[in-house]
């Protein structure tokens, strides 16, 4: 399937919770199938931390890389793009079109950098919120997130209780744990000690702070996987090619991939993104303004699916539990499910069949309930 990236501008006024404005800012989006005549087939995705809006398919026929959820969007797949128009929006603050820390701010002519607002995931959902009403979508079929995408997707619902027939969560907490607020500010260091980063001012300069952000992401890398998958795939294997007169460069095979997945990510995602876009998470709680879950999930509609993995520690299955105890105490439809599988976090990026196997029949459910058969 070739997709094509598109990008709308807005005009109108966008508060966000700091209290500051934008008076024009951008969201880059992707969307597969065709919304139907009632407006009402729309799933609403939201992708993780470092991720983007292209979520399936191919840009052009020479490309490889297919987008991040390719195994679960699509013709016949869980989101089943003959039945629903599935969309995917880049998150406001991030760097994949949509308006952030490296857009030009209009009143100065020049990039943003640490003078863009802290945004939160309610701005973002707010900002999502304005595009999809200019769509004339009222009511989305269903949101969907894994993993940062969880949390938006859990904040939708919280922001628009009634904006939404289902949610589906998977590996996402209702709050960030001391130990992933800890790696969040150990991946800002790394960024911000960059003797390049220039206090966030690196716009149009070299050399870039690369190897900050490169560090960075490896340390995130390694929330991502579990004890058993890094020992499986790595070992304590040696690089065929190691440079023999630096006894500190990378000799490991655990430590090439590190490396290397490190600078690629430089490629692509820029350093003050990530301090916003994990400074966002840290800051989110599902209970603000609440006195416990169960107040803040009272007015819910939705129906929920909880997905959690038995190996992931970044967001570990006690965290996905206490959504649901939230949700249950509030008289909130849900069903939980943990799936096992070793690779940890990162199952749902690399085990969509086993995901697709608990996705689709609550979508196939959830039809039958609001629609009255599998398709309106």
């Amino acid at each position: 399937m070739i997709v094509k990236t598109q990008r709308e501008t807005f005009f109108e006024p966008l508060e966000l919770d700091c209290g500051k404005t934008l008076e024009k800012w951008k969201l880059a989006y992707e969307t597969y199938g065709e919304l139907n005549g009632t407006a009402t087939n729309a799933i609403l995705i939201f992708h993780g931390l470092v991720g983007d809006a292209h979520a399936t398919g191919l840009h052009t026929t020479e490309d490889k890389i297919h987008g991040w959820w390719d195994g679960m969007i699509g013709s016949g797949k869980a989101f089943d793009t003959d039945h629903y128009f599935v969309i995917c929006i880049n998150l406001l603050g991030g760097c994949g079109g949509s308006t952030g820390p490296a857009s030009q701010n209009p009143e100065t002519g020049k990039p943003y950098g640490l003078d863009f607002p802290l945004v939160t995931l309610a701005d973002m959902v707010r900002s999502q919120k304005v595009l999809l009403n200019k769509w004339g979508i009222e009511k989305l079929f269903c949101v969907v997130g894994p993993s940062t995408g969880s949390m938006l997707a859990l904040q939708w619902v919280k922001s628009y209780p009634d904006a939404a027939e289902g949610a589906i969560l998977i590996a996402g907490p209702a709050r960030l744990s001391a130990q992933s607020l800890a790696l969040n500010w150990a991946m800002r260091e790394a960024v911000q000690s960059d003797i390049f980063y220039r206090d966030g001012d690196y716009y149009g300069k070299d050399p870039q702070p690369s190897r900050g952000a490169a560090l960075a992401f490896a340390l995130g890398a390694i929330g991502w996987m579990t004890p058993h998958s890094m020992q499986s795939k790595f070992g304590r294997n040696k690089l065929e090619k190691a440079d023999p007169d630096d006894p500190f460069a990378p000799q490991f095979l655990v430590e090439g991939f590190l490396d290397k997945r490190g600078k690629d990510f430089c490629r692509f995602f820029d350093s003050n993104s990530l301090l916003y876009l994990t400074r966002s998470i840290d800051r989110f709680d599902a209970a603000d303004g609440f006195d416990c879950l169960e107040d803040a999930f009272r007015e819910f509609q939705a129906q929920f699916l909880v997905v959690t993995y038995d190996t992931d520690w970044r967001y570990p299955p006690h965290e996905s539990k206490e959504i649901v105890a939230g949700l249950q105490a509030a008289g909130v439809p849900v069903q939980l499910i943990e799936l096992s599988n070793p690779a940890g976090h990162a199952s749902f990026l690399r085990h969509t069949d086993q995901l697709s196997e608990v996705v689709a029949p609550f979508l196939l459910e959830m039809s039958q309930f609001v629609w009255g058969s599998a398709n309106e």
